[in-house]
């Protein structure tokens, strides 16, 4: 059987802070080689030469000025015109991703968001859809977008982290109280902070048993 695909969605500012070689969602980072371990591949993404980041969509995102200016006020446009890139590319992949017997699709912090709004609005089934959201931020603004995102994967694998009342990542733009997703067919407590499971040796090895535990792959389609 083939590589499974896989496609990885950074968080909010991921080009200023990983912008180098090593970066987890870089072809050859220590995270991607943790998956190619597990018969996993890197999706191939357009490329655009006025980015250095080899074509990661998501640096779009990033990118946006929106982004930037509707932060502390409302940042669901950005996640929406992501969602939209997502969406696109996984359509005009649709063959190639079907015959592959599908894809997983790993998303951390509120890459997470990005990734729900693609599904949420996705008409139609592209093709079998496994999800993995690193530490991203529960929203009860977000709970109708979920839902609906929820009913359009195969599985969804929520891994989120113990943070201390002193961590920002508590108090910017997640809620109180539980850190699981209801939606979710799986939660999981990981190590490692908010992204240290994406890649500090420390951490990185958890995804050991986390991609064991997936569900067996789906035979590939006919060619």
């Amino acid at each position: 059987m083939p590589q499974q695909p896989y496609i990885p969605i950074a968080g909010t500012w991921a080009r200023s802070r990983h912008d180098h070689e090593n970066a987890w969602y870089r072809r050859g980072s220590p995270f991607d080689r943790v998956m190619a371990g597990h018969g996993y591949e890197r999706v191939e993404q357009d490329r655009d030469p006025n980015r250095p980041d080899d074509g990661y969509w998501s640096g779009a995102v990033n990118g946006l000025l929106i982004q930037w200016v509707a932060w502390w006020r409302d940042r669901h446009p950005a996640w929406r015109t992501g969602g939209e890139t997502l969406r696109g590319f996984l359509r005009a992949r649709r063959r190639e991703l079907d015959e592959s017997g599908g894809v997983t699709i790993v998303a951390h912090s509120h890459g997470g968001q990005v990734l729900a709004y693609a599904l949420a609005e996705m008409h139609a089934d592209v093709c079998p859809i496994h999800v993995v959201t690193v530490d991203m931020p529960v929203r009860r603004d977000m709970d109708g977008v979920y839902g609906r995102a929820a009913a359009r994967c195969r599985q969804w694998v929520h891994l989120y982290s113990k943070r201390g009342w002193k961590s920002r990542f508590r108090w910017l733009g997640n809620r109180f109280g539980p850190r699981t997703l209801d939606v979710a067919h799986r939660n999981r407590k990981v190590t490692g902070g908010h992204s240290g499971i994406l890649d500090d040796a420390g951490h990185i090895g958890q995804w050991h048993d986390i991609l064991s535990d997936l569900p067996p792959r789906i035979a590939a389609g006919p060619a």
